[in-house]
C-alpha cells in the first residue's frame, strides 16, 4: 500500500494540455490531497523504556483480517480491551484482550533505530506488511521482517497504565524511550472540508 503524498502526484496536463497554466492547479490538487488524504498531522507513539517489560506488562501479537488491515491483541492483566493513544494529537486505537492472542497472531516488536525503514515490526504469516486502523481513520504500518525478534525488542502493553499514551513497554538497548512518528499518517479514508 503506498502513501500519497504531494511529492509523488504526476498530474501534468491533468485538465486538458500541459503546459504552464496547470501548475497553480495541480499545486492546489497535491495540498488537497494532503490535507483531506492525509490528514495534515503527524501520529506520534509512545514506547516507554522498562528494564522489567515482561513484568510489568503482557505481550502484544498482530492479528491480521482478509483486507490487509490487523488489531493488536495481548491477554490483558485486567482481562478488557484498552485504549492506547497518540502522544500528538490524542488519536488512538483499541487493544482487544483475548485469551488466545498468541495463538491468533504474531508477537509485535519495535526496532528503537529504525535501522529497518521502519519501528513496528512482526513476522507476519502471509509476509506481507500490514495496517492498524486509529479511530481517525488514518493507518499505522506493521512492517513484516522475517527478523523482527533480531531487528527490534519485544513489546508489552501495560494495560493498566494511568496514561493512556504510556502503554506500550520494550526494554530499550540503550536505555532511552522510543517513539514511532510518522509523517502524516496514511489515510483509508479522506478529512472533511
Amino acid at each position: 500500500m503506498a502513501t500519497i503524498t504531494a511529492a509523488n502526484i504526476n498530474l501534468t496536463g491533468w485538465h486538458g494540455t500541459a503546459g504552464a497554466n496547470d501548475e497553480p492547479e495541480v499545486e492546489a490538487l497535491r495540498q488537497q490531497v494532503n490535507t483531506k488524504c492525509l490528514g495534515g498531522t503527524a501520529l506520534t507513539i509512545q514506547v516507554m523504556d522498562d528494564d522489567s517489560a515482561a513484568s510489568n506488562g503482557v505481550a502484544i501479537y498482530v492479528v491480521p483480517t482478509a483486507s490487509g488491515l490487523c488489531n493488536l491483541y495481548s491477554v490483558t492483566a485486567n482481562n478488557a480491551s484498552v485504549p492506547v493513544e497518540d502522544s500528538a494529537n490524542g488519536d488512538w486505537f483499541l487493544l482487544v484482550d483475548h485469551d488466545s492472542a498468541a495463538s491468533l497472531g504474531t508477537q509485535l516488536y519495535f526496532d528503537e533505530d529504525g535501522a529497518q525503514g521502519a519501528r513496528f515490526l512482526t513476522v507476519a504469516g502471509h509476509g506481507k506488511d500490514q495496517y492498524l486502523p486509529l479511530a481517525s481513520g488514518k493507518l499505522l504500518k506493521i512492517t513484516h521482517d522475517d527478523s523482527a525478534a533480531t531487528n527490534g525488542v519485544a513489546l508489552y502493553v501495560d494495560d493498566d497504565a494511568a496514561d493512556a499514551t504510556e502503554r506500550f513497554l520494550f526494554v530499550s538497548p540503550t536505555d532511552t524511550d522510543g517513539t514511532e512518528t510518522t509523517e502524516t499518517g496514511i489515510a483509508f479514508r479522506t478529512g472533511t472540508a
